[in-house]
């Protein structure tokens, strides 16, 4: 390990805690230690920090509310955020807490740069 490679790994996991868990390092690592559970994809945060469309598709019905109040942060936080679709999203209305799912789109919706919500 150098240190460069020590300080760059310190950075990606204070930015995916940030987004996953609101900052709570040590949370994160649980998630990460029971293979993810709780923890919204990956690739949906990468798109969210370089993409300035972004598209949400696919079956979500069995998104734990850990998930989508993360997906929502993560939207919230991105830098570049000015579009964004959800494709299909009856499964929003499966999801038992009604609460969460409001709370959770509020945060999809707060990104100062987002322009189009679909």
């Amino acid at each position: 390990f150098s240190a460069n490679g020590v300080r760059v790994a310190w950075g990606k996991l204070t930015l995916y805690a940030r987004y996953h868990t609101g900052g709570h390092r040590r949370s994160f690592f649980r998630r990460m230690m029971h293979l993810g559970e709780g923890l919204a994809p990956a690739h949906f945060f990468s798109e969210l920090g370089t993409h300035r469309a972004v598209t949400i598709e696919g079956q979500w019905a069995h998104i734990s509310l850990a998930e989508l109040e993360s997906m929502g942060r993560a939207a919230r936080a991105s830098p570049v955020l000015e579009e964004l679709r959800i494709l299909d999203a009856a499964w929003l209305a499966w999801v038992e807490e009604r609460i969460a799912v409001r709370s959770a789109l509020k945060d999809l919706l707060a990104n100062r740069g987002l322009r189009r919500f679909e």
